[in-house]
Formats: structure tokens, sequence, C-alpha cells
């Protein structure tokens, strides 16, 4: 069996390092000592660049090689050393290293005896892949100030590797909204007025909600604080039935007509005194506003936004599409692979949008509960007000 410790990537996506050891014990003079070389150099490295020491930390990288040609010249038929070299190559942000690394790594492995790890090898390459493009991406963006026109074709290739992350496809809608205007230029126009840039943002912002949706969803099942097919009994909506909901009174009317209590108890219109619209705004229509009352809802992520886990719904503000549901709710990464080789392992990690600087959001598994809460929910460019 191979030995391997576990690195977590760090490129320029900013994914942040954690150190876990897996030790399977291996025959053969030397070659442990080897391998237990790479594993400890690399972290050595990363301890070393974490404190502002570049230059050793790039040495103690020559030694990882080292160590790693020492180890393949004894016995070249084992997967162990291609592994932790992979790892350490990943987690230095050396692409190209570690995906030949971890391509190695497969070759000397047997699916049929070791199908955790192997499937975990498999899901570091794909994203080491994954980072190649995304450090590329970074670089070419430059946050927002370089090109998007070749950004938008990284992210493309990004949604080639993993097709149904929801940060990839908001991220393409937005950058396509932000491009808009060249963009526009070559894209015929459609009978309604619409063109092919913005039928693209609409599907892209969709996207994005229908992925993070599903794993939100997921972690709700994971964790047991939804309504399961087999509880539901008939009585209560089934999790597999919940959506999202963008048209707040439609969705009363249905529980009316139906004869359901839903979570939206409750929905008054505001009469507001509105001035006639200056010809500035003479393509925008004032739809009013209203006063919601929910019960048994929460409030999730910095955007407050209005959850009902019980029924696996999410009541979705005014804004629509635009809202970035993947930075607000606790996601299980379900368009992820393994996080660990072990049999016994999760098959999928919780999501942590902030890539370690805040609380990762899959670990809140008990939120504080109030009897009475009040949210003002508004849309002005990208930003929602709630207190």
């Amino acid at each position: 069996m191979a030995r391997v410790s576990l690195l977590g990537a760090s490129f320029a996506l900013k994914t942040f390092c954690v150190l876990q050891s897996a030790f399977l014990l291996v025959d053969g003079q030397g070659y442990t000592e080897d391998v237990e070389a790479i594993e400890r150099q690399a972290e050595q490295a990363m301890q070393l660049h974490g404190s502002g020491q570049v230059q050793a930390a790039f040495a103690k990288l020559d030694a990882v090689r080292a160590s790693f040609k020492a180890a393949v010249k004894k016995d070249s038929t084992r997967a162990d050393a291609y592994l932790a070299y992979a790892q350490a190559m990943l987690s230095s942000n050396h692409m190209d290293e570690a995906a030949k690394a971890w391509r190695s790594a497969l070759k000397r492995m047997d699916a049929s005896k070791e199908p955790d790890l192997y499937a975990w090898a498999q899901g570091r390459l794909r994203w080491t892949r994954y980072g190649k493009v995304s450090m590329k991406r970074d670089q070419i963006y430059s946050k927002g100030q370089g090109d998007l026109l070749k950004s938008i074709e990284l992210m493309k290739k990004q949604l080639e590797i993993y097709p149904e992350l929801p940060k990839l496809h908001h991220d393409l809608a937005t950058a396509r909204v932000m491009a808009s205007d060249f963009l526009s230029q070559d894209s015929p126009g459609s009978t309604d007025g619409s063109n092919a840039t913005t039928q693209l943002v609409v599907q892209d912002f969709g996207a994005a909600h229908r992925s993070a949706f599903e794993a939100w969803r997921a972690g709700l099942m994971e964790r047991g604080r939804t309504t399961s097919s087999a509880a539901a009994n008939g009585e209560a909506q089934r999790c597999e039935d919940g959506e999202l909901v963008y048209d707040w009174p439609e969705r009363l009317r249905r529980d009316a007509a139906a004869g359901r209590k839903g979570a939206l108890v409750t929905l008054n219109p505001v009469l507001l005194e509105t001035e006639e619209p200056g010809e500035a705004y003479a393509n925008f229509r004032d739809l009013g506003a209203y006063v919601a009352q929910f019960e048994n809802v929460g409030l999730s992520g910095d955007d407050g936004l209005i959850v009902d886990e019980l029924r696996c719904e999410v009541f979705v503000a005014s804004s629509g599409l635009p809202v970035d549901l993947a930075q607000n709710l606790q996601l299980l990464e379900v368009w992820g692979d393994p996080p660990s080789p072990q049999p016994d392992g999760p098959r999928f990690k919780w999501h942590d949008p902030s890539w370690g600087k805040a609380p990762n959001h899959g670990a809140v598994e008990n939120p504080q509960h109030v009897q009475k809460a009040a949210s003002v929910v508004q849309f002005a460019g990208r930003s929602y007000f709630h207190k």
C-alpha cells in the first residue's frame, strides 16, 4: 500500500495549506526515509515561505527534489515518492511538476486494490490542473484591472475542469457584465431587445444559483437539518421538492391554493409616494415594496439570505440572479473530489469561500437561535442591507 502525506494546495487562488499525515508503512531500505524527507522538507519550505523567508523556502524545495530523486533511484515502481512529491509541488505552486508527478503516481497504483487512494490522487491531479489555470487567470485578471476578455476565456477553461463550481459561473457572469459594452458590439440583437451576451450572463448567473442550491441542499441532508423523503410522510414538503423562490407573491398564492402553510406567512404591499420617473429612468419600473412575515427561517451569510432549512428553500431578494449564493450559504462541495485518501474519510468537504480568512462556512453545525428578527433587504448594485 502507498504512504501519503496530505498537503492542501496553496496557489494564487488563495487556497490555504493544511498538513495532515496518513502514514501507511512500506518496505525498502532507505526508501521510506527518503519519502519522509520529502514530506518533512516540504513542510519546512511552507513554514519558511509563510514567515517571509522566500529564498530559504526555495532552497528547501531543492532539497525536496533531491530527496525525490534519491527515492526514485532506489525504487521507481512504487507510488509513494511520487505522491509525496506531487503534493509538495502542488503546495508550492509548481503545477507542471505536480501534474507530472500525479500522473506518474497513478500509473503505479492499482485502482482495484486501493480505490479510495486512487480516486483521491485523481482528484488532486484535477485540482492541480485547475490551479494552473487559476494562477494564469489571476495574473491576467489583475483584480479587475487586467484583460477581461482573456480572463473570460480562462474562466471557461476552469469550468471545463469543474463544470458545477458555483463561484466560477458567478465570476464568469460578472466578467461578462463588466465587458458587456465591448462584447455586445459583436452580439446580434434578438427580437426582445436583448443580445447574445445578455443571454449568456443570465445563463451563467442561473447556473451559479442552481449549482450552489444543490450543494446547499446536499449539506442540509448530510447534517439531517431538513425533512427527508422518508420523514415527510405526505404531510411536510420533502427536501427534494425545495426550490429557489424568486417570486414571493406567486409563492404565497401557490401555498394558499394548495392549502399549505409555508415559511412565508404574509406579504403585505407598502404604498410609496413616488415622483414621475425622469428620462434616465424611463426603462425601469417601480414594482413597489412588501413587508413579509416568515416563520422558522434563518438569515444566512453577510447578505442575510432568508433560508427555510426544513423545506430546503431559499427566498432570493429582489436583486435576483446576481445574488452570490456561494458566498452566503453553507455548501457541501458536491462538485469536487474526495478530500481524503482514507476509506472512512468524507466523500466531500465543506466549502470555505474565504479561503481560510474567515470561519469555515461549513463549520457552524448549530447556528444561534432568536425568537424575532427583522431584515431590510433591497437591491443597490451588489449591496444588501439588513439588520
